[in-house]
């Protein structure tokens, strides 16, 4: 009896101990997102800036070409869905944003239109914030 005290006291230490290492040892938040943030300046300096209006040209509004590269977000691992969608949005004039995302939430999952919602809706703020309160 008194041999599984003292196991149970010597696994609860170790516990203990592991998490107070762990929880001191891990970098805080503000550091990762400085270190971050110094990687992507130093990348930026290399990209010439352009205005956000001049970054895509679209043509025209294509319903039938966005439902189909939306539709084809499902089809490509979840890791890619993200850079995919940024990218369609990206692709997106301002003016016709309020119809591709009617047609966005029509095909898209919920979690995979909050997630194209948000990229076309700063593309948009950018351009024309007004109309996005609107």
């Amino acid at each position: 009896m008194r041999t599984w005290i003292l196991l149970i006291a010597a696994l609860v230490a170790v516990a203990a101990g592991g998490y107070l290492a762990g929880r001191n040892t891990t970098p805080s938040r503000t550091q990762t997102s400085a270190s971050t943030n110094v990687v992507a300046a130093s990348h930026q300096k290399d990209l010439p800036s352009r205005p956000v209006a001049d970054q895509t040209s679209p043509a025209s509004f294509q319903p039938d070409d966005l439902a189909a590269q939306l539709r084809k977000l499902n089809s490509v691992s979840w890791r890619k869905r993200w850079e995919q969608a940024r990218d369609i949005a990206r692709s997106i004039s301002p003016k016709d944003a309020s119809n591709a995302l009617a047609m966005a939430e029509k095909i898209l999952s919920r979690q995979e239109w909050y997630n194209f919602r948000y990229q076309v809706l700063q593309k948009w703020a950018e351009a024309e914030p007004l109309a996005v309160l609107a």
